[in-house]
């Protein structure tokens, strides 16, 4: 992402305490994959455009011989030991976004690149697309307003003034390196000209043309301009600003006049008795100030008329400047930002020779190298009648209008694509600070923006089912839908405009019930749990009727992704299973089902189970896991009999209404207890390797279990809110029972603004990542320890690491249970035959030894492969990826069905979740190897 002049990337002045360039904090929530660089504050296209280069991929800058001996400056620049972007290359491009000067420096790296300047074997393909925000694409008359003239800086000017300064300040910090950090410009490779060199207006720098006053010059990049090539071949777009001024402080300015009244007004004259009362006007000063400080922290700088006086500076020159260039029209360039003409940021213009025209005529060329726009789709080039104006394009279709085209084609129309080489413009109400961390609304623009380049590789053929885990809920939220959603909704539904299925199931029911549940939700019908299971586990045999199915065409040819959080990993495979045997009696397959995403998934149980009072498969009496059932279930009990408290939640467990009595709710042997068809019993890990042995068919579909880990961050800014809090209420408490109105009235007033700071603090909290889940992470680790042999081969060591819910060895992949003879012999059948990864045993009543599933091998992301799977008695080393980045396609070819892929994240059991931050990226990443590779692998893609 290229910065404008004077800005920076990571690098911020001031020793690291100035506020950022780009909102640095949004950005990695919405899209982690985003790389920042840092370039001359006021160094050309060129110099910076190599910069970013080497940033990128390596090594030390090279502005090129022939280049460095024009300007004058040193050939060579910075080092960059380690490369931002290592892989960069034809199938591994980038998008670039510029803001400010930083789109010309976009478009210049874009030229080099195609132009192969770096001599690494580059092309057009190495970029993908370019957006430009408020960029000066033809220039800017602030640079003849501030002092240029005929491309040569005005001695006295403005111009020459801050060159002055800059020049100073350069020649300060060569000799003081320390100093670098409190503003570093990054041009050390003019460093070997001297403080007059630097400052005289005709100076060895300032004639060199190699500065960014020089590149904004509206004649110089006109004639750039016309140099483009290879326009045609991405996609462009442009964010223009706005002249208008959207917001004006009144109630700032107010608040601002009346604190300072307070303070140095004159009382005596007019107002005797605020000037006795001092607590009156002290309760004054801290409630005006806080409102200024609430006022001042939401203000949009960018809406503000914080650049009022640029913006009419530039407006009333624009008037009186002389023919910049060929068709330069004043009127048209008086409407700026602050810094650039509205005009100029909505494409490149620039005039066209009249050889040019004859060439592209009698060559019958339908795509120029300039990004030359038809007024109709059909070309791509427009010949000018007149060629000494500016070429006017009749192209700038706004992203709105590009989205209507795409909710079209839901509709039946055909949309138009978005299509290469034409500029897009899409205009936001903000001035030149538009994108940057001073615009409230950037947040939003890049989500547009990152959404709308990532379309269509997040974009799934076939629809996603996300399965919640226990006590879990989908759409229909609790307390009246008021309270937060399990799924980061708003995120799903940007990263994937089809079909995202967000199914309801019971928050306690076993896996069964709720495969069962969610093949009714997608397929439609009244949910039939089986006769045989709905007797065995005593309850009845029909559920809910979903009368308007969320995928009724749900087929062999149309099949689904399954995603399941925590407790529905599991639900996912059982469903899988169901679907494998046409257990529903539909002609079911594995061909239904495409690939299967756990997310934190028990898929070897958890010892939680045991923790709440589980002893196998028996509820210890009067312990926690029985008084919460019970507390639970007469919940349930209630509900029931008056309807209206399903709102504040429903277990949605209508197989259960005929258990009538609270005797058999609360008994741990009552009907319900001892059914052991609850959640509770499926979690248990002997109870799920017997499962896992039983597993069919998992060669055929693509799997991948997300890890998350026992890594914790103290929100420190929150805890020292609370304590301040906490010091305020002490204090009014003192202050009141003193006597001492002024400081009670004092300390309330300021804990009620803490409390409302922490109350934003806390909403913005990542809650996957902070302790709130450390209690249960705490107990479960030491309740392990103390753990009896629950099953042979048990490892307290191995399964002590959870992450607050479920034990990380369970997530890795579903190990299996089988006697070790058994076991010998299947691995022997299955190496002779790929049908199916695991032999139908029955449910074994000998001591288990705890194993990995046949034919499924375990793909750590994050670390090596391992040379032997002792285990599998085959070898792992293959050909299989140790990195499941879904923004790397060189690995989607080397994914196999078959085999578990372990992607581990740095969050508790919230992970994916609407409560922690950074799900958005983590689906996607999961949606773009589901869109790029899931849905395009052969069907014969099978393990090797």
């Amino acid at each position: 992402m290229p910065i404008g002049v004077f800005g920076f990337g990571r690098q911020r002045p001031m020793w690291g305490y100035w506020a950022p360039y780009w909102p640095e904090k949004e950005l990695q929530q919405i899209n982690p994959n985003h790389l920042l660089v840092d370039v001359g504050g006021v160094s050309s296209d060129h110099d910076r455009s190599c910069e970013i280069f080497y940033q990128l991929v390596g090594g030390r800058v090279d502005y090129g011989e022939q280049h460095a001996t024009t300007t004058g400056h040193d050939r060579y620049g910075e080092t960059f030991d380690q490369a931002m972007y290592p892989n960069w290359s034809e199938s591994n491009p980038v998008h670039l976004l510029g803001h400010s000067f930083g789109s010309t420096t976009a478009i210049e790296l874009f030229q080099m690149l195609s132009a192969d300047f770096f001599r690494v074997g580059s092309s057009h393909k190495w970029i993908a697309s370019i957006t430009c925000i408020a960029g000066p694409l033809t220039g800017s008359t602030l640079s003849h307003i501030i002092g240029m003239e005929n491309g040569n800086v005005v001695h006295g000017g403005f111009a020459h003034l801050m060159a002055i300064v800059l020049g100073s300040w350069l020649q300060l910090y060569w000799k003081f390196p320390i100093l670098k950090k409190a503003a570093n410009f990054h041009m050390d490779h003019w460093s070997k000209y001297s403080i007059k060199d630097l400052v005289v207006a005709n100076g060895p720098i300032n004639s060199s043309r190699d500065l960014a006053v020089h590149g904004t010059l509206p004649e110089h990049r006109i004639m750039r301009n016309a140099q483009l090539k290879h326009m045609d071949k991405l996609h462009l777009l442009s964010i223009a600003t706005s002249p208008k001024t959207f917001h004006r402080p009144y109630g700032e300015g107010f608040a601002l006049a009346l604190l300072l009244f307070l303070r140095w007004g004159r009382f005596r004259t007019w107002w005797p008795a605020l000037r006795r009362l001092r607590s009156v006007r002290a309760l004054a000063h801290v409630v005006v100030l806080c409102y200024l400080c609430y006022k001042l922290k939401k203000v949009d700088v960018s809406k503000i008329p914080s650049m009022y006086g640029l913006k009419w500076l530039i407006q009333r020159r624009a008037k009186s400047f002389s023919m910049i260039g060929d068709g330069f029209e004043p009127g048209s360039w008086e409407l700026n930002d602050g810094v650039v003409n509205i005009r100029s940021m909505l494409r490149p213009w620039f005039p066209k020779p009249q050889e040019m025209e004859k060439e592209i005529t009698g060559q019958n060329q339908s795509i120029p190298s300039a990004p030359s726009l038809p007024p109709t789709s059909l070309s791509s080039s427009c010949i000018l009648e007149d060629t000494s104006v500016l070429r006017r394009c009749e192209s700038h279709i706004s992203i709105e209008e590009f989205r209507d085209m795409e909710d079209n084609d839901e509709r039946g129309f055909q949309p138009k694509r978005f299509e290469k080489g034409r500029w897009y413009v899409y205009r936001v109400d903000s001035n030149h600070l538009a994108g940057t961390y001073w615009d409230s609304h950037a947040p939003d623009l890049y989500k547009s923006l990152f959404t709308l380049m990532s379309k269509d590789l997040t974009n799934t053929k076939y629809p996603i089912v996300l399965l919640h885990g226990v006590f879990g809920y989908g759409r229909i939220k609790p307390f009246w839908n008021l309270w937060s959603p399990y799924w980061p909704e708003e995120a799903l539904d940007q990263l994937n405009t089809n079909k995202n299925l967000i199914v309801e199931l019971g928050a306690l029911s076993s896996d069964h019930d709720r495969a069962c549940e969610v093949f009714y939700q997608l397929y439609g019908g009244q949910v039939d749990y089986g006769e045989v299971h709905s007797h065995k586990a005593g309850h009845a045999q029909f559920g809910t009727t979903y009368k308007y199915p969320l995928h009724s065409p749900w087929s062999a040819s149309n099949p689904v992704h399954l995603i399941g959080h925590s407790f529905g990993g599991t639900t996912a495979l059982e469903l899988y299973q169901l679907i494998c045997s046409d257990f529903f009696k539909v002609g079911s397959n594995h061909e239904w089902i495409t690939s299967l995403v756990s997310i934190a998934g028990p898929l070897t149980g958890s010892t939680m189970s045991h923790l709440f009072g589980l002893n196998d498969f028996h509820m210890v009496p009067y312990s926690f896991g029985h008084f919460l059932g019970a507390t639970l279930g007469i919940w349930f009990k209630f509900y029931t009999q008056w309807p209206l408290l399903r709102h504040v939640f429903d277990f949605r467990m209508p197989q259960w209404q005929r258990v009538s009595t609270f005797r058999e709710i609360v008994s741990p042997s009552g009907r319900i207890n001892r059914s052991t068809d609850l959640a509770v019993f499926n979690l248990l890990p002997r109870e799920r390797m017997t499962r896992n042995a039983q597993l069919i068919d998992m060669d055929k579909i693509f799997l991948v279990s997300v890890v998350t880990s026992s890594y914790v961050t103290i929100p420190r800014v929150e805890m020292a809110l609370i304590g301040l809090v906490l010091v305020f209420i002490i204090t009014a408490v003192v202050g009141f029972s003193r006597g001492d109105t002024a400081l009670g009235t004092s300390a309330i007033i300021w804990s009620t603004g803490t409390l409302f700071a922490l109350w934003r603090r806390a909403r913005a909290l990542d809650y996957a990542s902070i302790p709130s889940l450390y209690t249960l992470l705490l107990l479960m680790r030491r309740h392990v320890r103390m753990l009896h042999m629950i099953f042979d081969g048990f490892d307290r060591d191995v399964w002590g690491d959870n992450d607050g819910a479920v034990n990380l060895h369970s997530m890795l992949q579903p190990w299996a249970s089988a006697m070790d003879n058994s076991f010998e012999d299947f691995t022997q059948r299955d190496t002779e035959s790929t049908s199916s990864t695991s032999s139908s045993l029955s449910t074994l009543s000998e001591p288990m030894q705890l194993d990995a599933v046949p034919a499924t091998r375990t793909v750590d992301l994050h670390s090596a492969p391992r040379s032997k799977d002792k285990r599998l008695g085959i070898q792992a080393e293959s050909k299989i990826p140790t990195n499941l980045d879904p923004t790397e396609p060189v690995n989607f070819s080397q994914l196999r069905r078959g085999i578990w892929y372990v992607h581990r994240v740095n969050k508790n059991h919230m992970a994916g979740t609407h409560f922690d931050s950074d799900s958005p990226a983590l689906f996607q990443r999961l949606f773009r190897v589901m869109a790029n590779h899931f849905e395009t692998a052969p069907k014969d893609s099978k393990p090797e």
